[in-house]
């Protein structure tokens, strides 16, 4: 028998980084040392999550994420009823790629006429609460009774149908936006919880322009998961010249990289957003022209084939993240502990980082390291079918122009950037102090605290 006295939680993870967002780190452990917990995942990934989350007061469901005709219907009303340049560049890029007029028509004359619309947007959401199944996850409603759903993508199809099934119920509910563009790129929310937790001001702002959310139902949090930089940082920058040292020696011998050379971290952009990807390589062949160690961090969700390459000069090392006990392809691969603890190391060795519109660029921040934006293809392109067309996307033009962050727009511009910050790892600092400010919410390792005390006041009914 469980404990009467600790609430039970419904808490959804059915994207690949919310094991790393949320489960791996405080919000978890704490979670289940004060209630009971019935972590709701993918049916293909149970085993997964058995193994690395279940304990005495946490039970793992497996759930069928196949998609209804329902959902898939209101997934597009939904994208056409948020008036974002991120949205408008999408149904652009889709045309010019299939050139379906039909399709394009039909997906941009609703986004013309009602984007943007309150009362057009009330009228969705009341359409999908009467018209969706509110039975569908029934039998696990009546198994444990939850006091609570906690979604931790609150646009996710699937975390919205158990958002909707508790709303019908008179369960509370708490959900979180989970990635720093999902305001700006994946439509409004489609339905409304009583407590959204969203990670800075920025998204506050999204959420109440965009979905019409009551500003009253919104707590700024921070990133739980930056928790562990915040210590990883405070760690390193206090430890005594000679252990600091000693620690980033020890991370170079790992990798047999010279010592007396800096490092540069670079991220690629990934074969999903690069079609017939070639820029990736070219940036890797830009960097080996500098004598230094290259450690390359491959996407955990997606590929880069870098064909074998072999640099003369730079001494340039692969690590690749994600790992998967399941059939799917890397986009559903899951960020293992260990792939985390590799990163934060990483960071912390590095001199400089290279990426492209990926949010190692905040991760970077957050250690005080200089970053550059690769922002150029491999060659002349299209705008719909470069990637400049993602740094014009709403959320990152506004990331862009508020910090001021570097952006290089030829391999030259790059090979530039990058030997000034190795001469002067100073130099923008301001740049990196505004990415904090902006997108941790103060940076203060107590994100993961914030969020357990908004869970909590919920269950109290506050």
């Amino acid at each position: 028998m469980h404990d009467t006295k600790r609430k039970t939680i419904f808490l959804t993870s059915f994207h690949p980084l919310i094991s790393r967002n949320i489960l791996m780190g405080e919000v978890f452990a704490m979670l289940a040392e004060a209630h009971r917990i019935i972590l709701l995942v993918p049916r293909y990934k149970a085993p997964y999550f058995e193994e690395h989350f279940s304990g005495p007061n946490v039970a793992v469901e497996a759930i069928d994420t196949k998609l209804t005709a329902h959902d898939l219907f209101f997934r597009k009303l939904i994208l056409s009823a948020a008036p974002t340049r991120d949205l408008s560049i999408k149904r652009r890029v889709e045309f010019y790629r299939d050139r379906k007029i039909f399709s394009y028509l039909v997906s941009v004359i609703p986004a013309a006429l009602f984007r943007g619309k309150k009362w057009y947007i009330r009228l969705l959401r009341a359409l999908d609460r009467r018209t969706g199944n509110q039975t569908r996850f029934s039998p696990l409603f009546e198994r444990y009774h939850p006091n609570a759903v906690v979604s931790t993508d609150v646009q996710n199809e699937i975390d919205v149908a158990f958002l909707r099934g508790a709303q019908v119920r008179g369960i509370r509910t708490v959900a979180m936006v989970r990635s720093w563009d999902n305001l700006t790129s994946k439509g409004i929310i489609r339905c409304v919880p009583g407590k959204l937790l969203v990670h800075n001001d920025i998204l506050k702002g999204e959420a109440v322009r965009y979905s019409f959310i009551d500003p009253g139902i919104i707590s700024v949090i921070g990133i739980p998961h930056y928790d562990r930089y915040k210590k990883a940082y405070d760690a390193f920058h206090d430890s005594a010249p000679s252990r600091a040292r000693e620690m980033k020696d020890a991370f170079f011998t790992a990798l047999q990289f010279d010592a007396t050379k800096k490092l540069i971290l670079f991220a690629p952009f990934g074969d999903r957003y690069i079609r017939d990807n070639r820029t990736d390589i070219l940036i890797l062949e830009t960097l080996s022209s500098l004598d230094l160690n290259i450690l390359v961090r491959l996407p955990p969700t997606d590929t880069v084939n870098f064909m074998g390459f072999k640099s003369r000069r730079a001494t340039v090392r692969f690590y690749e993240s994600g790992s998967s006990a399941w059939r799917g392809g890397k986009k559903i691969n899951e960020v293992s502990a260990t792939d985390e603890e590799h990163l934060i190391k990483s960071l912390a060795a590095a001199d400089v980082v290279v990426t492209g519109q990926s949010t190692i660029a905040i991760d970077a921040a957050a250690f005080n390291k200089p970053v550059v934006i690769a922002a150029f293809d491999q060659e002349p392109r299209s705008y719909h079918d470069s990637v400049l067309r993602y740094f014009d996307y709403e959320y990152y033009r506004k990331f862009r122009e508020r910090s001021g962050i570097r952006m290089a727009r030829s391999p030259e511009d790059l090979r530039a950037a990058v030997k000034s910050y190795l001469i002067n790892p100073e130099a923008d600092r301001e740049v990196r102090i505004r990415i904090v400010k902006d997108q941790l919410a103060g940076f203060d390792g107590r994100a993961s605290e914030r969020l357990v005390d908004q869970i909590a006041s919920v269950l109290n009914g506050y």
